[in-house]
């Protein structure tokens, strides 16, 4: 019997692909029932995890994230427009200049991070962690585990800020890798990954904390490349993201919600957004005036467009053209997975630069157009089914409405059996994502 803990349970992200690939990965883990499976929440990427560990279920914690279709109120637009005055420029100007003043960080002040930023600081960390001084839960959840399986999901992709600081959640469980490893002495595993951080402090730590480590596996093959070229690690192996070994139900039928939102009956296209336009939200073009033209021009195409809303936050281009083009949606508050599976089988085409919603697409029979992402994820894709359409970047999306439309008919006129036939061959791969509680 072997006591094995998962770092990066993400069935509390309010995102359906995080949900549905935990479930996947705790599926191949719990197979063997002589193991025991003890889990540390996605929530503890982001914040310090309480000593007793987190009270709310991941149900409760998704329920709790802020999420709204509704007008936004008065007082919201108010402060939207007060920021967008030159007044408060100069007032947020001044504010800066009087921190200074007083010695203040201007910036994200380091000493926030419940992980350090700097490999250079990963010793006085890992020293205050074994005094009982920080990470105490996951000091006892190290010490309990005979395996240590990190979930890297999407933590190692772009997601550096204005001030230079990398995002807290990358930066977690490379530590807890590193952790587990160096002054454990568990076997440690960090799994179905993309690697793209595109930032050299994160490349420089991976180089230090991978060889170090029983096993490396991405997601997708665009990865070796980056761990080969930037980190000189060459011994990760592509094992395909533990999403494709879902398995639909077969005795499945449509919620009330989705009978009243959308006619089965008729045709329709699925289009989404990306997790790219909030890492780049400061210097993106107008993202609800791209998809007002798109959703126009598509219906076009076919009368009946379906949002799949991929935010699991409040994101108000998506929301305002939702609501103004009245469009069916499904969010992660209105749909499971197994919903959204089911929407994707029976839709033309699905739009988006979404990597987990893209996947459920293909498993889905239904081919695929894809944008950016926050990282190489979704154009590893393409390469992973051997499609040979065009890719486009998110950040050119508004130049190109009218290819996109172009590119999405040629795709539903087209026959793409052979393509989407490729899925049956990673689906078994993605099996892989358990040896590491049999090497």
């Amino acid at each position: 019997m072997s006591q094995v803990l998962l770092v990066g349970d993400s069935r509390d992200v309010p995102n359906y692909g995080a949900n549905a690939t935990s479930d996947m990965l705790l599926n191949m883990l719990e197979k063997n029932e002589e193991n025991e499976i003890r889990t540390i929440s996605w929530r503890s990427l982001n914040s310090a995890t309480p000593i007793d560990g987190w009270k709310q279920t991941p149900q409760e914690s998704i329920n709790n994230s802020y999420y709204s279709i509704t007008e936004r109120s008065f007082k919201e637009k108010l402060q939207d427009t007060l920021d967008d005055t030159l007044l408060m420029g100069e007032y947020r100007l001044i504010k800066k200049s009087i921190k200074k003043a007083r010695g203040q960080n201007t910036g994200f002040e380091i000493q926030k991070y419940h992980v350090p930023y700097r490999f250079s600081d990963y010793e006085k960390y890992s020293e205050e962690v074994m005094q009982g001084k920080r990470l105490q839960y996951e000091k006892k959840m190290l010490e309990w585990a005979d395996i240590v399986i990190v979930n890297g999901e999407g933590s190692i992709v772009n997601g550096t800020d204005r001030n230079g600081y990398y995002h807290v959640g990358g930066l977690y469980v490379l530590f807890m890798s590193y952790l587990s490893k160096v002054w454990f002495n568990k076997k440690t595993f960090i799994i179905n990954h993309t690697v793209d951080p595109q930032n050299r402090d994160i490349y420089y730590m991976i180089s230090k904390i991978y060889p170090k480590l029983d096993g490396v596996y991405v997601r997708e093959p665009l990865s070796l490349n980056i761990l080969s070229k930037q980190c000189g690690y060459n011994d990760a192996k592509y094992v395909p993201d533990a999403l494709f070994s879902f398995k639909p139900s077969l005795s499945w039928t449509a919620s009330e919600y989705l009978k009243s939102s959308i006619d089965f009956s008729k045709p329709y296209i699925c289009v989404g957004d990306t997790s790219g336009f909030y890492t780049d939200r400061d210097s993106l073009f107008d993202v609800e005036s791209m998809y007002d033209e798109l959703i126009e021009k598509l219906r076009d195409l076919c009368s009946q467009v379906v949002f799949i809303v991929g935010f699991g936050r409040y994101y108000p281009p998506v929301m305002n053209t939702i609501r103004k083009n009245k469009l069916p949606y499904l969010c992660i508050h209105n749909s499971s997975y197994e919903d959204l599976y089911h929407v994707l089988q029976g839709a033309q085409i699905f739009i988006s630069g979404r990597w987990h919603t893209s996947i459920l697409s293909l498993l889905a029979g239904t081919p695929i157009l894809l944008f950016g992402s926050d990282s190489h994820k979704t154009e590893a894709l393409y390469e992973m089914i051997n499609y040979p359409y065009r890719f486009f970047d998110f950040r050119t999306l508004a130049l190109n409405v009218d290819s996109i439309v172009k590119e999405t008919k040629t795709i539903i006129d087209a026959d793409n059996s052979e393509y989407l036939n490729n899925v049956a061959r990673i689906t078994e791969e993605s099996k892989r994502n358990a040896e590491v509680l049999c090497g």
